[in-house]
């Protein structure tokens, strides 16, 4: 009978800062890369030593889209949720403590017990598009907000 080493799939959860990223590899204790391009490209090479099954990370708005790029030029497998499902799952385990390093905990947990798929980054293009009509969509928004506060101002 033969013993094969068989390595369980491994989830890294990225909690994404303005300023750092806090990255746990699923139940280790947490590791921070600072949120620029020197920290992103030590984040990338950490990630790639470690051969993670998936690398999940929030939906923040933006602040996660250079690590998202690095990593797909890397082929990493990385999967964005959104903030909410993970909110509704750290309450499930009634988890209400919040800090940077627990998010990432909780996001890597979250990966380990969901296997979220990965998700395909979109084409420079496609990707410029969808923000331009994301902006356009504030703007109009905005401009309707605007016109009705001008109609119950008083002249």
């Amino acid at each position: 009978m033969s013993s094969k080493n068989v390595q369980k799939p491994v989830s890294v959860g990225i909690d994404v800062g303005k300023f750092q990223l806090d990255l746990c590899l699923y139940p280790d204790t947490p590791i921070a890369f600072s949120n620029d391009e020197k920290g992103i490209q030590q984040a990338v090479k950490w990630l790639k030593m470690h051969r993670p099954s998936r690398i999940v990370v929030e939906a923040t708005g933006r602040l996660e889209q250079p690590l998202l790029v690095a990593c797909a030029k890397a082929k990493l497998p990385v999967c964005v949720i959104n903030p909410r499902q993970v909110r509704n799952f750290a309450r499930a385990l009634n988890l209400k403590a919040k800090t940077d390093q627990l998010d990432a905990k909780v996001i890597a947990l979250y990966g380990e017990k969901i296997t979220p798929d990965p998700t395909p980054l979109k084409v420079k293009n496609l990707q410029l598009m969808s923000d331009l009509l994301a902006c356009r969509s504030q703007l109009l928004e905005t401009q309707t907000v605007e016109k009705n506060r001008l109609q119950i101002m008083p002249c």
